[in-house]
């Protein structure tokens, strides 16, 4: 495994930390912020868990950071191509911290910009396991033809990315606004892999190995409605484009070892939101919301020329102080 991915429980303690403080601190008065604050946790329809949180906190003059979390689950199964008779199934976790080194806003009560610099770790563990049977004949090894395979492959992708971002919000008497971008010239993935093929290979194929990536971005857009009564209507455009690059041990033609395999991939992510906020905060400015979120996660395979698409829809309920 990679030594340095963050575990799950690192991941379940910053997000208690980021859950249980605002309210305390926000009350006490410590310096964290009351606007940009977001601690939601998420169901999607399979009953996995989404949860999604971000907390500033202030240095005073307009300085800032923060600390944020996300993650999501997802799982197929599915029959594989080119195969008579085979199944795979494939199960995907993906965890995402964010660290705000350092934010700057400036500007009036009513507009307002900010710049700053970030930190993001986005970890991705890919499970795949299953059968197939090898086509008979098989011309390149015939002493395998028509035998049943079984395989699994482990995947665990590490991928380090310095942004700097920038955005604008307005704040009006009936419409509160905020756009935003997110960009990463250059980051550093890091990928571990363990595949095996039984009985066609008696040892397991590995890969480890670390490559810068392609520019990857994030676009925002949010949106909150006041309504004049006990409760508002927010609304949210999220994008993010992350290519991947990285090489993997595939079963070779003869079905006997293992070749190198390049993996050129895009996942673009788009998120839309509709949240329902209630104007009675429960402390300091931070106020309950339930809402839903559909998920698209697109992933392309840039050698191949194919896409893939998974569509979720979310369930949140949590706390926030947006703007």
């Amino acid at each position: 495994m990679l030594a340095n991915r963050l575990t799950p429980a690192a991941f379940f303690a910053v997000f208690a930390f980021i859950t249980l403080l605002p309210s305390q601190a926000v009350a006490a008065e410590s310096g964290w912020a009351e606007d940009r604050v977001q601690v939601d946790l998420g169901l999607d329809e399979d009953g996995k868990t989404a949860p999604e949180a971000f907390v500033p906190f202030n240095w005073g003059d307009g300085w800032s950071s923060g600390i944020g979390f996300r993650s999501r689950q997802s799982d197929s199964n599915e029959t594989i191509p080119g195969f008579t008779d085979s199944r795979v199934g494939t199960s995907v976790s993906e965890d995402r911290l964010r660290l705000n080194l350092i934010a700057l806003e400036k500007g009036s009560e009513s507009t307002k910009w900010s710049v700053g610099a970030d930190f993001e770790q986005v970890t991705i563990d890919q499970l795949q396991f299953g059968y197939f049977q090898m086509p008979n004949p098989y011309v390149p090894n015939p002493a395998v033809a028509g035998e049943y395979v079984a395989f699994d492959s482990q995947v665990d992708v590490v991928i380090t990315k310095p942004n700097v971002f920038a955005d604008f919000t307005r704040i009006g008497k009936s419409i509160n606004f905020r756009a935003g971008l997110s960009i990463s010239p250059a980051s550093s993935l890091a990928v571990d892999q363990e595949t095996r093929f039984i009985p066609l290979i008696p040892t397991a194929g590995t890969r480890s190995s670390t490559n810068s990536q392609d520019l990857s971005y994030d676009l925002s857009l949010e949106l909150e409605y006041k309504t004049g009564g006990s409760v508002n209507i927010g609304f949210g455009y999220y994008y993010e484009l992350l290519p991947m690059q990285y090489d993997i041990a595939a079963l070779n033609a003869t079905a006997d070892g293992f070749n190198n395999q390049t993996v050129d991939i895009e996942q673009a992510t788009s998120r839309m939101a509709l949240r329902f906020i209630f104007n009675e905060p429960v402390s300091g400015n931070l106020k309950p919301v339930v809402g839903i979120v559909l998920e698209d996660v697109e992933v392309t395979d840039v050698a191949n020329n194919k896409t893939e698409t998974e569509t979720k829809n979310i369930i949140t309920f949590g706390l926030e102080s947006r703007f």
